[in-house]
């Protein structure tokens, strides 16, 4: 059995073109937009040159175009009247390594947000928003572990520790702990930045 992938597509079109079109089998004139579509597979652009139809709020694009992008072979079978793709031999790492850019761009974009979260929760001391960033990064490591990606886990572990004892350090008091726990904040969440930098290139 051949693996099936669903892979999310963002259209970005621009029709200037209209005309008349008409559809093999029904024989009706059809009046429609032409114009070429650029697509977003998962946050890699491809244009398509041949051109696309909107008809009726719809877009209608190659069939062929869509499956050569995503790795397949088509072909045409006039006596059944099929299209027959093939992804036999389909690239799956390259469709991973794009999927896995986008995982990428958003743990960034989180860790981010996080990191200026947990930066004001400590500057008002706010204990019980420092839980919320422990739980948002707890599930950033657990994407992580989905991906495959160890170092990175292992960093959000780490980053999930030390932002553990500032809590607990900020709310007994004990700032030898909290000045150490910060120490090993600031040393993970560049190691994870550096980390990120490289995989987003």
């Amino acid at each position: 059995m051949r693996k099936r992938w669903v892979v999310p597509l963002t259209l970005v079109a621009s029709f200037a073109v209209s005309g008349l079109a008409w559809a093999e089998g029904r024989y009706r004139t059809i009046e429609a937009m032409f114009g070429t579509v650029t697509f977003d597979i998962n946050g890699e652009a491809a244009r398509d040159e041949r051109e696309s139809i909107i008809y009726e709020g719809r877009v209608y694009v190659p069939i062929r175009s869509v499956s050569e992008m995503l790795g397949a072979d088509v072909a045409w079978e006039p006596a059944s009247q099929t299209v027959a793709l093939d992804f036999k031999n389909f690239d799956y790492g390259s469709v991973l390594t794009r999927s896995n850019r986008s995982v990428y761009q958003y743990i960034a974009m989180e860790n981010k947000k996080i990191v200026q979260s947990l930066t004001e929760h400590v500057r008002t001391g706010d204990t019980a928003g420092m839980r919320d960033d422990l739980v948002a990064w707890a599930e950033l490591e657990t994407i992580a572990t989905k991906i495959g990606d160890a170092e990175m886990a292992d960093y959000f572990a780490k980053l999930i520790s030390s932002t553990e004892v500032l809590r607990s350090g900020w709310e007994g008091k004990q700032f030898d702990n909290y000045l150490i726990a910060w120490a090993l904040f600031e040393s993970s969440a560049e190691a994870l930045l550096k980390h990120l930098n490289g995989k987003l290139g």
